[in-house]
């Protein structure tokens, strides 16, 4: 079967991040002022991501694609503010990720998507958001994860988009979460996230203030059994 020019594309992105790979610094995860947890025992070959249960609950007017299965052109954001050269975890996220969707809502709807997961295997999930013009979203992503589990938000708001990003992860073993946004002008977002029983966590979230009067906020929460 002919590739696809997207193939071709997510070859190359798939390329770049296995070979950097290597090379990369394994992550230096502080706890306060001085405490860190090595990760250095942590088997990167040994994880083999399957596809996993990825599902979407949204109004018609949202676009809503497989990465694998989308224009080119809609793609050009995919990587370009999620920090693949950062450190190992990150790269082998970028290089080996087996579950991902493309998300665009349109200018000036105001909407509210539910995004749901569950994986028994190792798994990687990756969305890239795009949230037009004056558009309103009210995203809530779930996650349960059985194995290791590494999932990433790209989110791009446009002039005058408000997002607001619920996350949740109920993670049994080691789980990475990556929540990337790039806001324009007089945009904002708002994140939430939750996690519950996860074994070890690392979670990140960077938004990118590009515009004028562009606004972030984030609230955690984490939830444990016992320590």
């Amino acid at each position: 079967m002919k590739e696809t020019p997207t193939d071709v594309m997510l070859k190359q992105k798939r390329k770049v991040a296995e070979q950097i790979l290597g090379s990369l610094p394994n992550p230096c995860l502080k706890y306060g002022a001085s405490v860190m947890m090595d990760t250095s025992t942590l088997n990167l070959a040994a994880i083999n991501p399957g596809p996993g249960e990825l599902t979407v609950k949204a109004p018609k007017e949202v676009i809503i694609m497989p990465l694998e299965k989308s224009d080119k052109e809609s793609l050009t954001g995919l990587f370009s503010i999620f920090p693949q050269n950062k450190d190992k975890l990150t790269a082998l996220h970028a290089a080996r990720w087996q579950n991902g969707l493309l998300i665009i809502i349109p200018k000036n709807a105001n909407v509210s998507i539910k995004i749901s997961s569950k994986s028994k295997t190792d798994a990687i999930q990756h969305l890239l958001i795009t949230v037009e013009q004056n558009a309103k979203a009210c995203i809530t992503y779930e996650t349960q994860a059985d194995q290791f589990f590494s999932g990433a938000i790209e989110l791009f708001a446009k002039r005058n988009a408000i997002v607001e990003v619920t996350r949740t992860l109920r993670g049994k073993s080691s789980s990475f979460d990556y929540k990337i946004a790039k806001l324009d002008e007089a945009s904002s977002v708002k994140w939430i996230a939750c996690y519950t029983n996860c074994a070890f966590l690392r979670s990140e979230t960077i938004s990118l203030l590009s515009g004028r009067e562009s606004t972030a906020s984030i609230k955690t929460i984490f939830m444990v059994k016992k320590f």
